[in-house]
């Protein structure tokens, strides 16, 4: 497992779920694995979220930041929501993610739930959400790089005293489509990732759409609609 790398821009990718699950199905345990940011495998640990040691890796300090770690578990012959100790994992690590892979038996297919840390309050008590369930392919297309930019902007904010829920943002969303049979996302795809973003970030989306060209605008981008 320690010689697995992960894309810097992915949460995860299908093959590594697979080989995480093919593992935990055959002990019927829990597996975890910690993720530096790098894409490297740190830690792999036989057992849940509330068995995770990271005493003993790098991790990024500061109230405005997160660790720098995200791990990856698994639900084996059950749903991937995430428990309240994953939560509690998430909060006490200060994670840049907490995923976990269910599947409800060998024939199902598998799916992932992951959570963030999105917020923190003038307490310093943080503030999470869950996203999910995914398959596979569309948990592996997530942007995770621009994510975490956008998560530690609001929480860095917080810490200097401003805060983003102060004014409601208002956002528009639009995803060029110019056929482009190479692209790793549709223009569908960019859609829900920018809806997450937009969402994490404390925007309300109010309109979306998707602009077809037979190439990008060398001035705009979009063209005029």
């Amino acid at each position: 497992m320690y010689d697995v790398q992960i894309p810097q821009d992915q949460l995860l990718t299908e093959e590594l779920a697979e080989t995480l699950r093919s593992i935990s199905s055959a002990l019927n345990r829990e597996i975890a694995v910690l993720i530096s940011r790098s894409g490297k495998i740190e830690s792999v640990t036989v057992g849940n979220s509330a068995d995770l040691r990271p005493e003993n890796l790098e991790v990024r300090r500061g109230q405005g930041r997160l660790s720098g770690i995200r791990c990856l578990h698994t639900h084996p012959f059950t749903v991937s929501d995430l428990s309240k100790a994953d939560l509690s994992a998430l909060k006490n690590m200060r994670l840049d993610a907490l995923a976990a892979i269910g599947w409800r038996d060998d024939s199902t297919p598998s799916m992932v739930s992951f959570g963030l840390i999105t917020d923190s309050l003038e307490d310093e008590q943080l503030i999470t959400e869950t996203f999910g369930p995914y398959g596979l392919k569309e948990a592996a297309s997530i942007n995770f790089t621009n994510l975490l930019n956008t998560l530690e902007k609001i929480l860095a904010q917080k810490v200097n005293g401003h805060s983003l829920a102060a004014v409601e943002e208002k956002a528009v969303l639009m995803s060029l489509d110019w056929q482009q049979n190479d692209l790793k996302w549709t223009a569908e795809d960019s859609l829900e990732e920018l809806a997450l973003l937009a969402k994490t970030a404390g925007a309300t989306v109010v309109g979306q759409f998707i602009q077809k060209k037979a190439k990008p605008d060398p001035a705009t981008f979009i063209g005029a609609r």
